[in-house]
């Protein structure tokens, strides 16, 4: 049986035709509709089960084409992800003129080991905060960041550490 013939067919061509004109409304009007809706969760917000269980649900249905838009996004745009800038903003809100302010207070080079070279994926000096303040303490070396988040950023589990490394010395 063909659509056309069916007693459906019309009402389906009627879905169609709306749903058309939803977008078309949507995508001249993208700003708007989505202020709205960000209005509509503030002022009836779900619990956080039923966020998740919503997301789940989308995934679920759409996890190919959400697959292949990351991907693509990702490729397309591999220059701006891996920016230092990009990453700055995105994981400290740090300017880029305090960054540089920073570095070169400390010289261009890193708080703790004085390399200029800082390493790692990016190849910029990664920002070193308090997690408790979330005050900053200085710029290092990919080494020196990933040393310190090893080690709990504890300074005792730091001395023990030092204390380790001079009796390996000392024994020879």
């Amino acid at each position: 049986m063909r659509l056309g013939s069916s007693k459906y067919a019309s009402s389906i061509e009627k879905i169609r035709a709306r749903r058309a004109q939803g977008l078309a409304y949507y995508y001249r009007n993208k700003k708007a509709c989505i202020a709205r809706a960000m209005d509509y969760q503030r002022r009836k917000p779900q619990p956080l089960e039923r966020r998740r269980e919503n997301a789940r649900r989308f995934y679920d249905r759409h996890a190919p084409t959400v697959k292949v838009k990351s991907r693509r996004y990702y490729w397309d745009n591999h220059d701006q992800v891996r920016n230092r800038i990009v990453v700055l903003r995105r994981w400290t809100r740090y300017g880029l003129k305090d960054y540089d302010a920073l570095l070169a207070r400390q010289g261009g080079r890193c708080a703790i080991c004085r390399t200029d070279r800082p390493g790692g994926v990016g190849k910029h000096f990664r920002v070193d905060h308090d997690h408790v303040t979330k005050k900053i303490r200085g710029l290092l070396c990919n080494r020196c960041n990933v040393g310190l988040g090893m080690l709990g950023d504890d300074y005792r589990s730091l001395e023990r550490a030092i204390r380790y490394l001079a009796r390996a010395e000392r024994r020879g």
